[in-house]
């Protein structure tokens, strides 16, 4: 059963990669680089982005049902509950983007697609950071060397999301910050499927 939801949860993050990149490859007229991932839900891509964070999610929770133990009693539990709220947050972040080439978007909705992203972010990172430390197993020399990428990108993570919360969201660099920590949490996944 693990090795499905490693499966489920390997290829939900490759097509949520891949899904992405053609939304970056679609929309020519957006700068690549600091344009941030919600400004891709409106027309002509919104579809697209709307599979990605579905399968986002269900990597999301495909990783979460893949935890079930851990050394530290507890960690795997709890972190699987973190990632699935996670995950639960994917569909309202999506359903409070932007859907036309023109925000029409209200203050308070945008400020709840904040909100609701950091939330989505920071569970995902504390779970990945606690998950990585005391959760992965580290009996023979190749899970250590998992573990330790683990250990390595959840920290570089974390130091990603700090920044990303300093930035206002209309900062020249949020969208290439918020890119990379999207990027980092997919690359944990395929490292959390692996181990």
């Amino acid at each position: 059963m693990a090795v499905s939801f490693a499966s489920g949860s390997c290829v939900g993050a490759l097509a949520f990669a891949a899904l992405v990149a053609y939304a970056h490859l679609e929309r020519r007229e957006l700068d690549r680089v600091s344009t941030s991932l919600s400004e891709y839900f409106s027309h002509p891509t919104r579809a697209v982005m709307m599979a990605a964070y579905a399968c986002l999610s269900i990597s999301l929770i495909c990783a979460a049902a893949k935890m079930q133990t851990a050394i530290v009693h507890g960690v795997a539990e709890a972190s699987g509950v973190l990632i699935s709220i996670a995950a639960a947050l994917l569909i309202p972040i999506a359903l409070t983007t932007r859907s036309g080439q023109v925000d029409r978007r209200s203050d308070r909705v945008k400020a709840l697609h904040r909100v609701l992203a950091m939330v989505a972010f920071g569970g995902t990172i504390v779970a990945m950071a606690v998950y990585s430390v005391l959760g992965l197993p580290s009996e023979h020399r190749y899970q250590r060397a998992i573990r330790l990428w683990a250990v390595l990108v959840s920290l570089f993570a974390a130091m990603t999301f700090v920044l990303l919360v300093r930035l206002p969201s209309g900062a020249r660099y949020y969208g290439l910050v918020q890119k990379v920590l999207s990027g980092l949490v997919v690359v944990w996944l395929w490292i959390d499927a692996c181990a």
